[in-house]
């Protein structure tokens, strides 16, 4: 007579099963891809493997999310999960692998397209997403996302940012009376700040910030980081001085003016 498998007449609320299913993940997870991937099964294979499978019924048949059976299964996945995190984690992919992932999609549906989410989740949503907590998290991701020159690169390059009037004016009175200033309003310079792009930058080794504010995007009511103290207080956490200069006065005031300005913004440091 033959061994009898250690599982025979287990089902999955066995704790030893759970425990054992709970194990493969982790190692999974941690020896990463399994040993056989990209290997192709023989026709002989493939139909050996269903015959043995005809005729059984799967263990989740009939079960749904509330299942008992299966929130402890879904619970275990997830603290696999949060104590091993993916080898994939981090690795960008390379350009064959997009272009393969591209492939295989098209045409495919999005599983959870037309959904839509109860009035219970989306109140959940909500409420998580206002507490003070997620915003702070939200913030810094975005601060950690535009101090990344590639992507500031990227996104500028989609936007097709170029120079506004007011912003144009200053470039010419800028590169007759101060070339020590150069445009990177459209991050030609790669300057970033703090997740701010400064519209002109000294590139003599001082650190020094021109800034170019419309009354259209900073006045009302508007986030802190927009104000003209917000902006200056933002820059001297790095170290930095900023001259904000409005468009009104740079397209309708006087060079001599604006000069001015300049002047005496460098004399105080």
């Amino acid at each position: 007579m033959g061994l009898s498998p250690w599982n025979k007449g287990l089902t999955v609320e066995n704790p030893s099963v759970f425990k054992n299913v709970k194990a493969l993940v982790e190692a999974r997870r941690h020896w990463g891809t399994s040993w056989n991937k990209g290997q192709s099964l023989s026709l002989e294979h493939r139909k050996h493997l269903s015959e043995v499978r005809k005729g059984r019924k799967p263990w989740n048949k009939g079960l749904t999310v509330e299942d008992d059976r299966v929130a402890r299964l879904v619970a275990g996945l997830r603290e696999g999960r949060r104590t091993s995190p993916s080898p994939n984690k981090g690795k960008p992919l390379s350009i064959e692998q997009r272009k393969h992932l591209s492939e295989v999609s098209k045409g495919k549906k999005a599983w959870n397209k037309g959904q839509k989410n109860s009035p219970e989740a989306v109140k959940k949503m909500k409420e998580t997403m206002s507490t003070p907590a997620f915003r702070e998290r939200r913030s810094q991701i975005s601060r950690a996302l535009w101090e990344n020159p590639d992507f500031v690169r990227r996104v500028y390059r989609g936007l097709g940012k170029r120079p506004t009037v007011p912003e144009g004016r200053l470039i010419e009175i800028l590169g007759s009376y101060h070339p020590e200033f150069k445009y990177n309003g459209d991050f030609s310079l790669g300057v970033t700040l703090g997740g701010l792009i400064p519209d002109f930058v000294n590139i003599n080794g001082k650190k020094e910030v021109l800034e170019v504010f419309s009354k259209h995007f900073h006045t009302g009511d508007i986030r802190v980081s927009l104000t003209e103290e917000g902006r200056k207080e933002r820059y001297a956490q790095l170290g930095y001085r900023c001259l904000i200069l409005w468009a009104n006065e740079i397209v309708r005031g006087k060079k001599e003016a604006i000069l001015e300005k300049i002047v005496a913004f460098q004399k105080e440091a």
